[in-house]
């Protein structure tokens, strides 16, 4: 009784019951329950081990796992950075390229601009030399039956 009221650590036996406790006599059966008892509590300690060893196993892998995850991030985070880089690059020739086209597409604008005025004045011009050929051989007859002198005076 004295032994089961103290606590776990044993810190507090007293002398006299450790005393007690050595010069027990062991009976046969005695001697067989504490066997079985220690034969169980290896068992159990093997699997305690076995479970441990296991479990450190099964740590040291997903510790290794989470190793090359963080080593796959960051190799993809850099392919990311390197692809924006590439991206912006590309986005930058692509706004000067469309700003260049906007610059010709106004260039062909106020070149067919200035060619419709062209045309504009040498239609003009055409129809103003063919009212005055339109006028000179409806006097080319006169000038025929007269001649040029006469016209002149």
């Amino acid at each position: 009784q004295q032994l089961l009221a103290t606590r776990a650590d044993g810190a507090a036996l007293p002398v006299s019951l450790l005393d007690g406790l050595a010069k027990l006599r062991i009976t046969p059966q005695v001697q067989e329950t504490i066997s079985k008892l220690l034969e169980g509590f290896g068992r159990t300690f093997a699997s305690l081990a076995d479970a441990s060893r296991n479990d450190t196993e099964l740590r040291d892998g997903i510790l290794a796992g989470f190793g090359a995850l963080a080593s796959d991030h960051n190799r993809s985070k850099a392919r990311v950075v390197q692809e924006g880089e590439a991206a912006d690059m590309a986005r930058k020739s692509h706004i000067a390229c469309r700003g260049e086209e906007r610059a010709a597409l106004a260039r062909k604008i106020e070149g067919e601009r200035q060619l419709n005025i062209s045309q504009a004045a040498r239609d003009a011009q055409f129809a103003l030399a063919e009212e005055r050929h339109d006028a000179l051989k409806a006097h080319l007859p006169e000038v025929s039956e007269k001649g040029l002198s006469e016209l002149s005076s």
